[in-house]
């Protein structure tokens, strides 16, 4: 329910047919599917169940809602609630760094579990934190047939930090302001057109200690980004890399739930803001 709704995606279309109707493993049982995220520093509201229906192409989920579901952290019993549409969530309780983490449920007399660690957060650093960029005047003509305002000097901010084990990271930019002050003023006369610059960008999850923003591609709003890093698990690692794999038999999709499908992980953010000010 927070921003990896892409690896939800990810794990629905290895796990069952989802709402388009992607069919990717053949099975007659129906199967418990888990797309559960706990984020490191975060209250526990990225947990969802649901039912395999059909594997064919033409069937789709069922929302599994009222089960009893703890998570325990080595200390403490956490007891989810159950909120609709198959998600469940503690909000009293907030994730804590190097900590493993046992789920369980109980569903048609069976007992559905799985186990992750949630990672430490690491040093995290931006080569700059103000970028200034001069605002692009629209004056009513293309000049030169081309786009208008002149050409904009390009500027780029690395963010950078240490990955000696290989893991995997995801990484979002996104303008929080709520009223948007374009850079270049002619996207202010088509404030309800596809042609304005997205105000939220994110990569695809990859091994990387890097990630490079720049300025013509991604800061095109004046005012305060916020930058996202997200360290990933194994187990996600596992997951992600069947989705581009032609050798790995997709009846069999990795997953760390026992008695069930789908992935239990621990999710690591890392918070960084970047402010753009007009030069």
């Amino acid at each position: 329910m927070r921003y990896l709704y892409i690896i939800y995606i990810a794990s629905m279309m290895l796990f069952s047919s989802c709402d388009e109707g992607i069919g990717l493993i053949e099975a007659t049982d129906q199967k418990v599917v888990v797309a559960g995220y706990l984020f490191s520093g975060q209250a526990i509201d990225s947990i969802r169940i649901t039912k395999t229906i059909s594997y064919s192409g033409e069937g789709n989920l069922e929302y599994i809602d009222g089960l009893n579901i703890t998570i325990n952290d080595g200390h403490q019993d956490v007891v989810l609630e159950s909120i609709g549409e198959g998600y469940y969530r503690n909000l009293n309780y907030i994730v804590k760094p190097e900590t493993v983490y046992s789920m369980k449920f109980d569903y048609d007399g069976k007992e559905i579990s799985a186990q992750t660690y949630v990672q430490a957060p690491i040093d995290i650093h931006l080569s700059k934190e103000t970028v200034a960029l001069e605002r692009i005047e629209f004056s009513g003509g293309f000049p030169g047939g081309g786009f208008p305002g002149g050409s904009q000097g390009e500027e780029v901010v690395d963010i950078t930090w240490t990955n000696s084990n290989n893991d995997y990271y995801y990484v979002i930019v996104k303008n929080i302001e709520e009223d948007p002050d374009y850079v270049n003023d002619l996207f202010e006369q088509f404030a309800n057109s596809d042609i304005r610059p997205d105000r939220f960008f994110r990569t695809e999850p990859d091994i990387m200690d890097f990630y490079s923003i720049n300025s013509r591609r991604e800061l095109q709003i004046f005012g305060t980004y916020e930058i996202i890093v997200y360290r990933l698990n194994a187990e996600y690692a596992a997951l992600y890399e069947t989705l581009g794999s032609s050798t790995l038999s997709i009846k069999e999709p990795p997953t760390n739930i026992k008695n069930g499908l789908g992935i239990f992980t621990g999710v690591t953010p890392h918070h960084l803001f970047l402010e753009v000010i007009e030069k």
